[in-house]
């Protein structure tokens, strides 16, 4: 594999028939939308991936890319709004399919996810696609995290609180 290679425009196929494994190690800041939904630091974000065919029972031989990506993130906590660094870990396989259309055909009836081939492929908008899902939806500390089954303690006893038609109820004796 030539040493000036992109990966933003790859040949899938020469990386599949080279056999090769690939990846690379660069900062947050060089993956825009990475950045904007972080805090835009933290250590590298470092990534490799392999394809190859792999024939089916059918006796087509599909192209597949496996891909392993991590990244540690700086988000905002949800709960005290401070700072929290989360590891973001990503671990893949997709099989490639000729057109939109087959991907859509095709997609209900497989577990795998399926990518529309093209050429060149940007390798890098795949793997920073798949850290953005592996996001947490709701950045918590641990700390900040209530614990499973945990309920807010009641402040006060059932029995102390008075009931809100009570009241009323005195009111309707008066009048009565």
């Amino acid at each position: 594999m030539s040493k000036n290679w992109d990966p933003a425009r790859a040949d899938l196929q020469a990386l599949a028939q080279a056999g090769v494994e690939v990846g690379d190690e660069s900062p947050i800041s060089a993956w825009p939308r990475l950045r904007q939904e972080t805090q835009g630091d933290g250590p590298a974000v470092r990534w490799r991936l392999s394809l190859q065919y792999q024939p089916t029972a059918e006796g087509s031989k599909p192209l597949w890319l496996h891909l392993s990506a991590s990244a540690e993130v700086t988000q905002t906590c949800q709960r005290c709004l401070e700072p929290v660094r989360l590891p973001v870990q990503v671990e893949a396989a997709f099989r490639f399919v000729a057109d939109e259309a087959t991907a859509l055909a095709e997609d209900d009836d497989c577990e795998e996810d399926l990518l529309v081939f093209e050429h060149p492929f940007n390798l890098l908008a795949l793997v920073e696609d798949e850290l953005l899902l592996a996001l947490p939806l709701i950045p918590m500390h641990e700390r900040c995290t209530p614990l499973p089954g945990a309920t807010t303690p009641d402040p006060e006893p059932e029995a102390a609180r008075p009931h809100p038609f009570a009241v009323l109820e005195r009111l309707r004796g008066l009048g009565g």
